[in-house]
């Protein structure tokens, strides 16, 4: 038989075991909410890194090319000429939607085209607004272009910022500028751009070979979102890809979407 000092010894102890192990289990409680806290930050940080690039920039970084310009083209036309008024509200529409200072736009007036422009250097680019009104073809047209070096650009943002304006048919053009190092014969540029267009999960429609530059143009589902597929040819395509051999002793690939605009 235990005495009554032996069972408060043996009830205390199993006392102070049971809040230790109360105590434990608090503790591992707390830790697991912690690592599931983090695990989800780290989700959303992951996930919002890789969607804020686009599937051209993350195509050149797959096979170690270094991006160095992002650039939109965005236009839209209406078949009547605006006034020099209504050029100035349309104008000062547009900065404010794009959250742009509308005080340095400048003007010019004419008997045959009224014109408003701006444009500004920004940190890593630059940004350019022209709205025009031709009164002999009596058409008013505005262009907008945007480029920066930042390899983490969203081109995207500026065209949901000008699409959200009303009553205006926008087309936008991409293109992703990537360099690299060493050149390539004839054959290193075919595979370089057929890597291009398999990375963007496109159908090659059309195939251009010169001296010193291979493009592909095709269609790729993976860039649908993108831009509005456009006709060559006999086909409709939503991107095109160029490699060139530099005489810098570089190589430089470009991805427009639907197609690259200007000499390459």
């Amino acid at each position: 038989m235990l005495s009554t000092a032996a069972r408060i010894i043996i009830a205390q102890q199993a006392y102070g075991g049971g809040r230790n192990m109360k105590k434990i289990l608090f503790y591992v409680i707390i830790f697991m909410v912690c690592v599931a806290f983090l695990e989800q930050r780290i989700d959303y940080y992951t996930s919002g890194s890789l969607t804020a690039r686009s599937p051209i920039a993350l195509s050149f970084a797959s096979f170690g090319a270094i991006s160095f310009e992002s650039r939109l083209d965005s236009w839209a036309k209406i078949d009547s000429a605006a006034s020099p008024q209504e050029l100035e509200q349309i104008t000062k529409t547009i900065l404010n939607n794009l959250d742009l200072n509308t005080t340095r736009v400048r003007s010019e007036d004419s008997a045959q085209i009224s014109r408003w422009e701006y444009q500004v250097e920004q940190k890593n680019g630059w940004l350019k607004l022209n709205v025009e009104a031709d009164y002999q073809k009596d058409q008013t047209s505005i262009v907008f272009a945007y480029s920066s070096v930042d390899p983490e650009v969203r081109l995207d943002e500026w065209v949901l910022k000008l699409e959200a304006l009303p009553d205006w048919d926008w087309h936008h053009y991409y293109l992703y500028k990537a360099y690299l190092p060493g050149t390539v014969d004839a054959a290193g540029r075919q595979e370089l751009a057929e890597k291009v267009m398999a990375k963007l999960e496109a159908k090659t429609k059309e195939v251009f070979t010169d001296e010193r530059i291979e493009t592909r143009s095709g269609y790729s589902k993976a860039l649908s979102q993108m831009a509005d597929p456009v006709w060559v040819g006999n086909h409709q395509v939503n991107v095109q890809s160029a490699v060139r051999s530099q005489t810098d002793g570089k190589t430089l690939l470009l991805v427009g979407s639907p197609l690259i605009l200007g000499d390459y």
